[in-house]
């Protein structure tokens, strides 16, 4: 995998400089935003599964609303 110096300064902010709380709400900010938790994941070199566990993952899955 090709990995650039702003991946690596990235991931190295979110794992060493965020609190978990600010972690997951940058987490929630990138999935709002509309980036996948499969690219959030790789991104930031956490599992899928520990991406959907600390956020709000409901994206076109919520309750239909009628206009």
């Amino acid at each position: 995998m090709f990995r650039t110096m702003n991946d690596d300064a990235i991931e190295g902010l979110f794992k060493e400089g965020m609190s978990r709380l600010e972690q997951d709400r940058f987490m929630q900010y990138l999935y709002d935003k509309g980036h996948n938790v499969p690219a959030i994941a790789k991104k930031l070199g956490l599992s899928k599964p520990t991406v959907y566990g600390r956020i709000n993952a409901t994206r076109g899955r919520g309750p239909t609303f009628d206009a």
